[in-house]
């Protein structure tokens, strides 16, 4: 989340008051293909997709503040996928498999605002990442065989691990707070120290988590299930007291926070995504807008910015308490 304010949203109370429905800031005469992301910098709303075939992708992106619909800017492609996208102030972080004949190179790439990018070293093999306002976090086996396959933190400037805790089971969804650093995997949420990252313990016992967030004194965990099971969006204390499912149904495995202790989800209700949010513990739903959901979502300073099949990118004020 940046701290550039030029754009306020309006007061809103619900998506229906005057002026305060989703915005359109740019359509497309074609349905984007494995979009990835959006994610919010200072100043740009970043979002990635690929070609017909899914085997090149292009990043691009729109002026985060708006104002008259226009073309994205493609700022950069290359031939490979784009698996997972996420920003720390001004720069884009992307976890990338490269195309090189038949074998396809993974790596970690940080793009700024004004187009200069570096990658990182030995090809780690990401298979999820995540950022923080501090780290990029990143799930998969460490490129030199140091560390093994588990959970990885990476200085956002230099790309170079800082700490890293072997896991084989780990799975999706990273997150830090106080000094601890939170992951998902088979079996549930784990926990460990990042100052001595030697080992972790075992939170929130779950089948397979999906994705992982931190609110005040609350821990939210998406639940993919077991055997065909319904997912679910269970929430606990930071040490795993309290824990409780909140949410239940056909849940995509994205979670996403705002700096008033709200959690936001998707999830399908008659046939259309529906982007809902919830204030833990308690589990009563708001739903703010549906349609065909593709990719992710981002809640940045006040706006919820997503890309809907049926509409194109979109951004609409988040509701006021």
């Amino acid at each position: 989340m940046g701290t550039n304010d030029g754009c306020p949203p309006p007061a809103c109370s619900s998506p229906l008051d005057e002026g305060c429905g989703a915005e359109v800031l740019a359509s497309f005469e074609d349905v984007l293909v494995g979009v990835a992301g959006p994610v919010a910098t200072e100043h740009f709303v970043y979002w990635g997709y690929h070609d017909a075939s899914v085997t090149h992708w292009s990043l691009v992106r729109l002026p985060r503040c708006g104002g008259e619909r226009g073309e994205p800017d493609e700022v950069a492609d290359a031939d490979g996928f784009l698996w997972h996208i996420g920003s720390i102030g001004s720069d884009v972080f992307m976890g990338l498999r490269e195309a090189d004949g038949t074998s396809a190179k993974p790596t970690i790439q940080r793009r700024s605002e004004d187009g200069s990018h570096i990658s990182a070293a030995g090809e780690p093999a990401n298979i999820d990442l995540s950022t923080t306002k501090a780290e990029v976090l990143w799930i998969g086996a460490d490129p030199f065989g140091s560390s093994g396959f588990g959970l990885h933190v990476m200085d956002p400037h230099t790309l170079k691990e800082t700490a890293a805790v072997a896991d084989p089971d780990a799975w999706s969804g990273a997150t830090t707070v106080d000094g601890d650093v939170y992951w998902g995997g088979v079996g549930g949420v784990r926990r460990a120290s990042l100052e001595s990252p030697t080992g972790y313990d075992d939170v929130l016992p779950l089948a397979r988590t999906g994705d992982v967030v931190v609110t005040g004194e609350w821990l939210v965990a998406h639940d993919l299930g077991d055997q065909g099971m319904a997912a679910g969006i269970w929430v606990a204390r930071l040490d795993g007291s309290q824990a409780a499912k909140v949410a239940e149904g056909f849940i995509l495995a994205f979670l996403e926070t705002d700096e008033n202790g709200w959690v936001y989800f998707s999830q399908l209700v008659d046939e259309k995504v529906s982007i809902v949010r919830f204030r833990p513990p308690t589990g009563d739903l708001q739903s703010l807008v549906s349609g065909d959901l593709r990719g992710d979502f981002v809640v940045d300073r006040g706006w919820l910015y997503a890309y809907f099949a049926d509409q194109g990118l979109v951004r609409l004020p988040i509701p006021k308490e």
